[in-house]
């Protein structure tokens, strides 16, 4: 997961000190929270044209994928991620029962 940093602010207050300093912890705690839903560290791709059978994507994402978010398909079709894939770190493997054009997340 991408770090997305914090930057502390200090009050020369003490009063607004602590107060600050309670806001920042609360946004703190938020941001580990986002931290850790995986798809927000994932890739959008958008015009992919699949054929009949296994279909290597790349996803650069510079780790193994966790799973896919289908967004956008232009024709009914059956599709299922290829488990015997053993370069998850590089593609991610798409089965398609025919053409269609796909927008997906990769996470």
């Amino acid at each position: 997961m991408s770090n997305l940093g914090f930057l502390s602010v200090v009050a020369s207050d003490p009063v607004s000190s602590v107060e600050l300093e309670i806001v920042q912890e609360g946004i703190r705690s938020n941001i580990d929270i986002l931290q850790q839903i995986p798809f927000l560290d994932g890739v959008y791709k958008t015009g992919i044209d699949l054929v009949s059978g296994d279909n290597d994507i790349s996803h650069g994402l510079g780790r193994a994928y966790q799973g896919m978010i289908l967004t956008n398909i232009d024709t009914a079709r059956d599709l299922y991620v290829n488990a015997t894939n053993t370069q998850k770190d590089k593609i991610l493997i798409l089965n398609s029962d025919g053409t269609a054009t796909v927008a997906i997340g990769i996470f």
